[in-house]
């Protein structure tokens, strides 16, 4: 059990398209024996906004560390949630997530660290997902993820447009971050929570110490179809010129388009990677052998 004022503290830090809002809204926030904190006080608040998105030249450590001590105290186990915590993928690239976990680490040093991890390939495609439906989202598919290396002469980060880095994804240097500040590390997988959500819930209520409210025990997230996400591409290129009364009533019809499984998106994101992930799958599987990671088939390949 971890202590911060009494209380057991347990930082849920994502990772972005793991299933966090189900967790926050079957989950934490329905239990009545736990603090709950998450997105509406993470992002907003002036102090928890300096933590993840102050250069170290503005960062006024003192302030924060203070107003979020005193937001964070009470007798309940503390749960705080917010998937931005390990990091922004869209634009920012992760480039904030080192300094937002050394910041963590000296204002909840006894903290537990839960994050989620998820298949490469299909954590992408679901980032490219809502990335569409961005006005800004205009690249295809094998554009949006950045893979350094791809050519002798390209940057190590493209900052001249939104897109997400493929080294956010290699998941070992991850963890290997997390624990060099946190000595309590769980790690569980997006995977195992989608088949059986009780046993991830298990996991937390173990570390918390309590038992959580479980108001649905199954989830479902529904991705736009290929068409879909093509369309909506082509019409976010035409946003500069089109008038907002004709782009909010083409939006809307797309939003009413037929939903399945974007497989030509995923495809074409697999494509783009090739085996780019396999060689830290294989480190991240000898660092986590109880984690199971070839529990479904084709996911987090080693060749």
């Amino acid at each position: 059990m971890n202590d911060y004022n009494g209380q057991a503290v347990l930082l849920h830090i994502g990772l972005h398209k793991t299933a966090s809002t189900y967790l926050h809204e079957s989950v934490f926030r329905p239990s009545q024996n736990i603090q709950f904190v998450s997105r509406e006080i993470t992002q907003r608040d002036k102090y928890w906004n300096m933590l993840q998105y102050a250069d170290e030249s503005t960062y006024d450590s003192a302030s924060a560390q203070q107003a979020i001590r005193i937001q964070t105290a009470g007798d309940l186990p503390l749960v705080i949630s917010d998937e931005s915590l390990s990091g922004k993928p869209v634009g920012f690239q992760y480039t904030n997530r080192s300094r937002t976990i050394q910041r963590l680490s000296s204002i909840f040093p006894e903290a537990h660290i839960v994050v989620f991890i998820r298949d490469q390939v299909d954590i992408l495609t679901s980032h490219y997902h809502s990335y569409v439906r961005m006005s800004y989202g205009t690249l295809p598919p094998s554009d949006f993820v950045w893979v350094p290396g791809r050519r002798s002469d390209a940057m190590y980060y493209d900052t001249n447009s939104y897109r997400v880095h493929a080294d956010g994804f290699l998941y070992s240097r991850l963890i290997n971050l997390v624990t060099s500040y946190f000595s309590s590390v769980t790690v569980l997988t997006y995977e195992d929570l989608a088949a059986n959500p009780m046993s991830a819930i298990s996991a937390i209520e173990g570390i918390l110490g309590t038992q959580l409210t479980r108001e649905s025990q199954q989830f479902r997230n529904v991705s736009p179809s290929s068409q879909a996400l093509s369309l909506r591409r082509r019409l976010n290129q035409l946003a500069p010129w089109l008038p907002a009364k004709s782009l909010n009533a083409v939006m809307n019809a797309y939003s009413h388009l037929p939903h399945e499984n974007s497989n030509a998106v995923r495809a074409q994101i697999r494509r783009s990677l090739g085996d780019y992930f396999s060689d830290d799958n294989l480190r991240l599987q000898e660092m986590l052998p109880t984690v199971h990671l070839n529990n479904v088939p084709g996911k987090y390949p080693t060749a």
